[in-house]
């Protein structure tokens, strides 16, 4: 069987921020900072930014035939892998691949008092159809996924809390903005191990008893984690041969 897929991405629009903070991922990247904390210095409070990245797919790839025994019934029909997620009903389609906005920077005014000025905040939302919006193998079932949410507490020395939903540390891969990666897709690796897809209850065929935990895929809780979860990270960063700071 012959495969050919040809993925087109057309445009992405980039706001500024983005671009400042995350357009040179090709070098060392402090991304538990980037990401984490807010400049000391910033003029702007608050910081509204996002992309979008429209794709086209077609897959070219020819339907199996010629299958024998117990495969014969998949003889004609295209496989889930040359079809475009998350629908997997057309080998071809115009779509947004991401649509990610969202905010992020210090509290300011009536929310602003000597123990929230010393916090950031994050929020970041996606819109497109995507595994993150969409149950595998089914039906949309929400309109928007959060990407980011999350409050960072930068009041003890060497040790900034932060809390909610945010990027997991893992492999610069899945940092990196999308215009400056090496391949359109993730590597096989990141879309195998690190891009996790939670199951639910128990999928046991008829013919495998042998394999009665075997899970099915579901959304509940977010269930396809993009590289990001819930949780409490304390995280700080210091330069090389200089003393700890006495207070952030």
């Amino acid at each position: 069987m012959k495969t050919f897929r040809y993925i087109a991405l057309l445009s992405m629009l980039t706001a500024l921020l983005l671009s400042a903070i995350l357009g040179n991922a090709a070098q060392a990247a402090n991304w538990l900072m980037l990401q984490g904390t807010e400049p000391p210095n910033a003029k702007k409070a608050h910081n509204l930014w996002g992309f979008a990245q429209p794709g086209y797919v077609n897959d070219r790839s020819d339907d199996p035939d010629g299958l024998t025994a117990g495969f014969a019934a998949n003889n004609g029909e295209r496989l889930a892998m040359t079809q475009v997620a998350p629908w997997f009903d057309d080998n071809e389609r115009f779509y947004p691949r991401r649509l990610r906005f969202g905010a992020r920077g210090r509290f300011s005014g009536l929310l602003e008092n000597s123990f929230t000025s010393k916090m950031n905040y994050f929020v970041f939302a996606e819109a497109a159809s995507s595994l993150m919006t969409h149950d595998p193998l089914g039906e949309r079932e929400r309109f928007l996924a959060l990407d980011h949410a999350s409050l960072t507490f930068n009041h003890i020395p060497g040790a900034r809390i932060r809390v909610g939903l945010f990027q997991t540390p893992g492999p610069e891969e899945t940092f990196q903005a999308v215009h400056t990666q090496d391949y359109i897709e993730f590597t096989d690796f990141i879309a195998r191990e690190k891009l996790e897809r939670f199951t639910d209850g128990a999928a046991q065929p008829a013919a495998s008893p042998d394999s009665p935990s075997l899970g099915v895929a579901q959304n509940t809780a977010y269930g396809f984690n993009a590289e990001r979860g819930w949780g409490i990270q304390v995280f700080d960063s210091f330069l090389y041969g200089q003393p700890l700071p006495l207070k952030n």
